[in-house]
């Protein structure tokens, strides 16, 4: 996890503003289901970032902008792992504790992942 005033989106540096901060975290999604699943333009995976008030944030749109993630309908084929950037968008003072992540699945209730990200 980092955080950073400012993003290479779209091959230009965005600035998230003098109340915000954006909160990058670098991943590494592994495909291990059955079919294939776009990272950046749909919803393979349901996600938050939580901070110590328990406000709930969502990633900025447009992931498959981000430097170095990969490009909206490139589908991760079972099987194979990719890089994946998740930011966010946060107020200035947030403190981040944890991020939560699910598979997106309309069939069954899926118990979310929680990640600790307190040093």
């Amino acid at each position: 996890m980092a955080e950073a005033g400012t993003i290479a989106l779209a091959g230009a540096r965005k600035s998230a503003g003098t109340d915000a901060k954006y909160v990058v975290l670098k991943t590494v999604v592994s495909n291990e289901g059955k079919a294939s699943m776009d990272l950046t333009c749909s919803l393979p995976i349901v996600n938050a970032l939580i901070d110590d008030q328990g406000r709930r944030f969502d990633t900025i749109e447009d992931l498959y902008d981000v430097a170095g993630n990969p490009e909206c309908n490139a589908q991760l084929q079972p099987g194979f792992d990719d890089e994946m950037q998740f930011v966010y968008r946060v107020p200035k003072d947030a403190v981040v504790t944890t991020w939560e992540f699910s598979e997106y699945d309309l069939e069954k209730e899926v118990r979310p992942t929680l990640v600790n990200l307190t040093p």
